[in-house]
């Protein structure tokens, strides 16, 4: 326990020395400027009308969950075929497929994968 708390600290003093670089797009940056773009096309093909724009906001809402999902999906599917290593070094590949073989509830995936965290700090702090 002693040892997890030690790696948490560690873990957020790297992060605010280091951070994200600006010049790295983080995630959130770039759904939220996937949400401006798509916001600007709705506006254009859906009247303005309340249920007009009703509609708009359900096509962008679904199209930003869908992109925003399948975008990270896509690229675990094809690291896992250029290397399962790959796919697992960038997500949850592995989990889902761990979750799967040893019939794990979705709920129960979250300490698998706080313990696959822990266990890779553990590693590299060693």
């Amino acid at each position: 326990m002693r040892q997890t708390v030690l790696i948490l600290i560690l873990g957020l003093l790297l992060d605010l020395i280091f951070g994200d670089p600006y010049w790295l797009y983080h995630p959130i940056r770039l759904i939220g400027l996937l949400i401006s773009k798509l916001e600007a096309v709705f506006r254009k093909l859906f009247p303005r009308t309340e249920k007009g724009e009703l509609a708009a906001g359900v096509c962008l809402g679904l199209s930003v969950t869908v992109i925003s999902a399948g975008v990270p999906l896509l690229v675990l599917l094809l690291a896992a075929r250029i290397h399962p290593g790959l796919a697992f070094g960038l997500g949850e590949t592995p989990l889902l497929n761990f979750r799967a073989q040893l019939g794990l509830a979705p709920s129960q995936i979250i300490p698998v994968r706080l313990a696959i965290i822990f266990c890779t700090a553990k590693v590299i702090c060693s």
